[in-house]
């Protein structure tokens, strides 16, 4: 089971890192978040 509580939060903080406003693309936000979960899942 993964656990997605603070996904979203780490995706965010990737985004701003590689210079991208989050609050203005939640769509990039909600797809690195995404990739996050499922590279976790795939590595478990």
């Amino acid at each position: 089971e993964q656990d997605e509580r603070f996904t979203s939060v780490e995706a965010e903080g990737l985004l701003r890192e590689s210079g991208v406003q989050p609050s203005r693309d939640r769509a990039s936000v909600d797809e690195t978040a995404a990739m996050l979960i499922l590279q976790r899942f795939v590595a478990s």
